[in-house]
C-alpha cells in the first residue's frame, strides 16, 4: 500500500520517464493507459519565468529568488509530468508544514514528555497527550479526543505571517 495519497501514481509516472528514454511505442501505450500528457520543457520554462516574475514582485530579494527558483528547477526536474506534481505537491505541502506522511499510531515510541504529565508527538508536533492519556490535536477546533490510528488532515504551513511591500501598488 503507497505511503501517501498518489503514490502509485507517482510510481507510474517514473515508469513513464523510463519508458520514455527506452523508446516511444512503450510510451505511447503507457500514456494511452493513463490519458496522461508529459510537461514540456517549454511549459517548466513558463512557470520558472512566472515564479522568477512573481518574487521580483513582492521583492523577494535575489538570493532568495534564486534558492526558490533552484527549488522549482530541481521539484520540476523529477516529477515533469502534471499528474506527477499533482500526486507529489502534497506531499510536499505535508513535510513542510511538519506533517506525517502516514497515520500516528500513538504508540509509547511516539511521544516526548514536555511538562510534568504532559506528552507531544515527535511525528506531528500538534498532537499532545495529558495526565490521563487521552490525546488531542490543538489544530482541531474544540480540541476532541482523537483515535489511533490517527490521520491529522491539516497540513498548512502556520505563521509567522510574512508581509511584502509591492512596489508601486
Amino acid at each position: 500500500m503507497p505511503f501517501y495519497p498518489g503514490a502509485e501514481f507517482v510510481m507510474k509516472s517514473k515508469a513513464l520517464r523510463e519508458a520514455a528514454r527506452r523508446g516511444a511505442g512503450e510510451l505511447k501505450s503507457m500514456k494511452a493507459e493513463r490519458h496522461i500528457r508529459p510537461l514540456t520543457r517549454e511549459k517548466d520554462m513558463s512557470i520558472i519565468e512566472q515564479a522568477k516574475k512573481e518574487l521580483a514582485l513582492i521583492n523577494f530579494g535575489q538570493e532568495d529568488s534564486a534558492v526558490m527558483i533552484e527549488i522549482l528547477e530541481k521539484f520540476l526536474g523529477q516529477w515533469d509530468s502534471g499528474g506527477a506534481v499533482f500526486a507529489v505537491a502534497p506531499v510536499l505541502q505535508r513535510l513542510i508544514a511538519g506533517k506525517p506522511l502516514s497515520p500516528l499510531t500513538g504508540e509509547d515510541s511516539e511521544w516526548l514528555e514536555v511538562s510534568d504529565g504532559v506528552w507531544q508527538n515527535i511525528r506531528c508536533s500538534t498532537v499532545f497527550k495529558g495526565k490521563g492519556g487521552a490525546a488531542y490535536n490543538i489544530d482541531v477546533e474544540g480540541r476532541p479526543p482523537i483515535e489511533f490510528p490517527y490521520w491529522p488532515e491539516k497540513a498548512e504551513v502556520g505563521d509567522p505571517v510574512i508581509e511584502f511591500e509591492i512596489p508601486n501598488a
